[in-house]
């Protein structure tokens, strides 16, 4: 469903004008090159970074199923589509008292991630690395195989690296507070033992997350980008990579003024308004009006169950990988602070989505009767079923 309302987008309202458009007509001249012998098998081997790797992955599609456009739409939404099971996986697997269901059809249903991610481009691709990145981190933080984890994890950050350098060091710096978390904080029943591992992985990680910040910087230089343009620093370094993408599309319909970072005041500001824009009274046509009306119904969602978030202290203090999650959100909502133009700001977030969904369907926090309340007992039914044991 996904797939056909992006290919209605792009090939009808938009009349092939999306980059959609551009990564197949490139990906069907490539694998055309090789059916015909005038390019050799090695031209398919997906390499570069940027476009350059998505025209690649599209020539691979077409090479395969041949030059059917909506045929490699669904291909890549199916790449988008194993991403949200993989981070579905990852929680439940790191948060046994997850609210499993409502998780599951949340991630499944929730709009942006229905439609964005299901068409040839970045997102589908976006989403398989940061799926399989989040289990393999998930694996590690639980004991589940951490080998098979860590190796999870390196393959799928060189996946989300190849395209978005940044993304990479977000979700690679999210990690290696989540490693130190569980070390300061370690779950109840690991063995003290086990801490130098975690340590070992916690330094390792933030060697991982040092080198990534190298590339991406010389990264920017190539490209044109400058972290001075964008106030210097760690956020510098990170918004520059999206300097050229706002200066691009700032003339559009959907272009608005982004919140200056440079003062780290105005950071928590510009994370909530990066994570919830645009509002119902910022939309100003149809293409922002449904993204507007998904943003609603997240606040509504968010102030329905306040008992969630109420007790998101409390989990973060149990759970490293929420800890992950929630670092990962907040880093996602100051980098993207840069971008200008509604339309991509809302493409990009749904990379973010799932965690976000994610802290809809925590535990709520226990209710207390007005006699618990003033002796500090919690309400019955709530105390017995948080002495329930976790499933397996």
């Amino acid at each position: 469903a996904g797939s056909v309302a992006r290919y209605y987008l792009v090939f009808g309202l938009y009349g092939k004008n999306a980059d959609a458009s551009v990564y197949y007509d490139q990906g069907t001249f490539i694998a055309g090159q090789v059916r015909s012998g005038a390019a050799s098998f090695y031209d398919l081997v997906p390499r570069g970074r940027d476009v350059v790797f998505i025209d690649k992955l599209a020539a691979d599609v077409v090479y395969v199923i041949g030059p059917a456009r909506i045929g490699s739409f669904f291909v890549f939404a199916t790449f988008g589509f194993w991403g949200t099971v993989a981070l579905v996986r990852a929680a439940t697997m790191a948060l046994p008292d997850l609210s499993r269901r409502r998780l599951a059809w949340m991630s499944m249903l929730a709009p942006s991630l229905v439609f964005w991610p299901s068409s040839i481009g970045k997102e589908a691709w976006m989403m398989l690395g940061i799926g399989f990145f989040s289990l393999g981190v998930a694996r590690i933080l639980t004991d589940h195989h951490r080998l098979g984890g860590l190796v999870m994890a390196l393959v799928s950050a060189g996946a989300i690296g190849v395209v978005r350098i940044h993304m990479a060091v977000i979700f690679i710096a999210a990690a290696t507070v989540a490693f130190v978390h569980s070390i300061v904080f370690p779950p109840e029943g690991r063995r003290v033992r086990r801490r130098g591992v975690l340590v070992t992985f916690a330094l390792g990680a933030f060697a991982l997350l040092c080198a990534t910040f190298v590339i991406a910087v010389r990264y920017l230089k190539e490209t044109g980008g400058s972290a001075a343009s964008s106030g210097g620093g760690i956020l510098g370094s990170l918004t520059s990579a999206l300097q050229r993408t706002s200066n691009q599309t700032t003339e559009g319909g959907s272009a608005f003024t982004p919140i200056n970072t440079t003062n780290p005041v105005r950071w928590p500001y510009a994370i909530l308004r990066t994570l919830t824009r645009p509002l119902l009274y910022e939309a100003r046509s149809l293409a922002t009006l449904l993204p507007a009306l998904e943003t609603t119904l997240f606040l509504v969602l968010v102030i329905v169950g306040y008992r969630r978030l109420a007790h998101l202290p409390a989990a973060l203090r149990r759970s490293p990988y929420l800890t992950y999650c929630v670092v990962a959100t907040l880093l996602f909502g100051l980098a993207f602070a840069a971008v200008g133009n509604l339309g991509i700001l809302v493409r990009q977030r749904s990379l973010i989505a799932p965690f976000m969904v994610l802290l809809l369907c925590i535990t709520p926090k226990p209710r207390w009767t007005v006699s618990e309340r003033r002796r500090g007992v919690y309400h019955a039914p709530a105390l017995a079923k948080l002495s329930e044991p976790a499933p397996q």
